[in-house]
């Protein structure tokens, strides 16, 4: 750093606030400090900064899965906007459950990340419980803040599946099933969003956790058991959805005659579907920009209120009316 302030013939305490707060600095200054960087090749040691108790410009996500075509859509604008920021951004794969996601956001937490995302299929954890002694800021992909402090894309994920549920309403239909939308925390979200509404989410939630072919079979099992099973399935990935198209072709299950099915996020494989799905587009891209930006500005000292970003429904021949 002596070496950069020496080139850019200002001061050592510049070359910092450059580094770590740009915003404090002119614009000469900080074109002086960046084009002596580049001369120098110098990298700063971002496990010093957070040693010394300075701000890292660090943030790391935690997700459980990198096989949804939505969450890597807003990975990438996320990681974008923070690359334009000053900001890098760290990767945790968490296994299942909030143990994993403590244990993985703690290790981001020991590398230097000043925050911690939380994304797809990671279990929310309590924050206190994470870094007790030091200040994390918290955020999320798709979910409505969590406390103070906390930082959200607004985009909220309980409020999408919860459209979808609310168009097949207007279908028509009463019971309808969830699939692959998460653990018994999500499925209260889905439930919250819809109270007052007329509908049912008949079934386990346990059930159908995952979006795997097993998990649609299971879940047509349990549905299909039950006095009155769902005329319909809202999904939580386009890849469950799919999923449960192929079970119920393997079944002779017609849809949307029998079950009409809904998935999220208006991926490729939903134009490819048979037959083709009726899905939730979601603002993926949108979200990891506006969760960067809101992010950033709470990382400074200041509050961004993020947009309010919401799904629409893409209705083609997977959901219809239910059978008389």
């Amino acid at each position: 750093m002596h070496d950069v302030a020496r080139v850019a013939g200002v001061s050592s305490a510049s070359v910092s606030r450059a580094l770590s707060r740009p915003d404090l600095v002119s614009a000469a200054v900080h074109e002086r400090v960046t084009a002596a960087i580049q001369a120098l090749a110098y990298v700063p040691n971002a496990a010093a900064q957070a040693l010394s108790g300075r701000p890292s410009r660090l943030v790391g996500v935690v997700v459980s899965t990198l096989d949804d075509p939505v969450l890597v859509l807003a990975l990438e604008s996320l990681a974008r906007e923070l690359a334009a920021g000053g900001f890098a951004l760290m990767l945790g794969l968490a296994g299942e459950g909030a143990a994993a996601t403590k244990q993985c956001a703690q290790g981001l937490i020991a590398r230097g990340a000043d925050a911690i995302i939380v994304g797809e299929g990671a279990m929310p954890v309590e924050p206190g419980q994470v870094s007790p002694g030091r200040r994390i800021h918290w955020a999320s992909f798709d979910e409505a803040p969590v406390g103070p402090g906390s930082v959200s894309s607004g985009f909220d994920r309980a409020k999408a599946l919860a459209l979808g549920a609310r168009y097949l309403r207007q279908l028509g239909h009463l019971r309808i099933g969830l699939l692959g939308v998460g653990g018994e925390r999500a499925v209260d979200a889905v439930r919250a969003a819809l109270a007052g509404s007329g509908i049912d989410l008949p079934g386990d939630p346990a059930i159908g956790a995952s979006n795997s072919a097993t998990a649609a079979s299971d879940a047509l099992d349990g549905w299909l058991g039950l006095p009155l099973p769902p005329t319909a399935v809202v999904c939580g990935s386009d890849a469950a959805a799919v999923a449960l198209l192929r079970e119920c072709a393997r079944r002779a299950i017609a849809v949307p005659a029998t079950l009409s099915v809904v998935g999220f996020g208006d991926t490729e494989i939903s134009r490819q579907a048979r037959p083709p799905l009726t899905t939730l587009r979601v603002p993926a891209r949108e979200a990891g920009r506006a969760l960067a930006v809101s992010l950033i500005a709470a990382l400074k000292g200041r509050a961004e209120a993020p947009p309010d970003l919401s799904a629409k429904v893409v209705a083609r021949d997977s959901a219809g009316a239910p059978a008389a």
